[in-house]
C-alpha cells in the first residue's frame, strides 16, 4: 500500500517535470511522510481490530457453542420433565380411580353400618323387652311354684284330714 500512496503523489510531481519548488518539494516529503505514519498507524489499529475481531468470533463461537450445548441439555431436561410430568399426571389419575373406589367402600360400608346400628339398635330393644318379659315370667313362675306348694301343702294336709276322718269313721 505504501507504493499506491508513494506513486499517487510522486505522480503528478513526475507529470509537471522539475518545475516544482523546493518548498512544495518539503511540503509534499512532509506530507508523505504524515501519511505514511497515519497508514502505519491506520494498519496497526486495522491489525488491532482483526485479532480483537478474531478474539470476539473465537469468544462468539465459543459462546454459540455452550448455548447449543445449554439447549440441547435444557431440551433433554424439558422431554425429562415432560415424561416425568405425563408419568404424575398417570399416578394422580390412578389416584383419583383409587380415590373414588374407596369413596364408593365407604359410603356401602357407612350404609351398612348404619343398617347394622339400626338393627342392632332394634335388637337391643328386644334384649330389653325380653329381659323384662323374662323377669315377669320368672316372678310368675315363682309365684305360681310358691302356689302350687301352698296348694300342695293343703292337699295334703285335706288328705291327711280325709283320712283321719276316714280312719276315725271306721273305727
Amino acid at each position: 500500500m505504501d507504493r499506491k500512496l508513494l506513486i499517487l503523489i510522486l505522480l503528478p510531481i513526475l507529470a509537471s517535470g522539475c518545475l516544482v519548488s523546493k518548498k512544495k518539494y518539503n511540503a509534499m516529503t512532509t506530507q508523505k511522510e504524515l501519511l505514511a505514519k497515519r497508514l502505519s498507524n491506520e494498519q496497526a489499529e486495522n491489525k488491532s481490530l482483526r485479532e480483537d475481531l478474531k478474539s470476539a468470533t473465537a469468544d462468539f463461537e465459543t459462546m454459540k457453542y455452550e448455548l447449543h450445548k445449554s439447549d440441547a441439555l435444557k431440551s433433554d431436561r424439558v422431554g425429562e420433565l415432560l415424561a416425568g410430568s405425563e408419568a404424575l399426571k398417570n399416578q394422580v389419575e390412578e389416584l383419583e380411580r383409587e380415590l373414588k373406589n374407596t369413596r364408593k367402600q365407604y359410603q356401602n360400608q357407612k350404609a351398612t353400618s348404619q343398617e347394622s346400628a339400626t338393627e342392632l339398635d332394634e335388637l337391643n330393644k328386644k334384649i330389653r323387652f325380653l329381659t323384662a318379659d323374662t323377669a315377669n315370667l320368672r316372678f310368675t313362675l315363682n309365684m305360681t311354684k310358691e302356689r302350687q306348694e301352698a296348694m300342695h301343702l293343703e292337699l295334703n294336709t285335706t288328705k291327711q284330714q280325709y283320712r283321719e276322718a276316714a280312719n276315725s269313721a271306721a273305727k
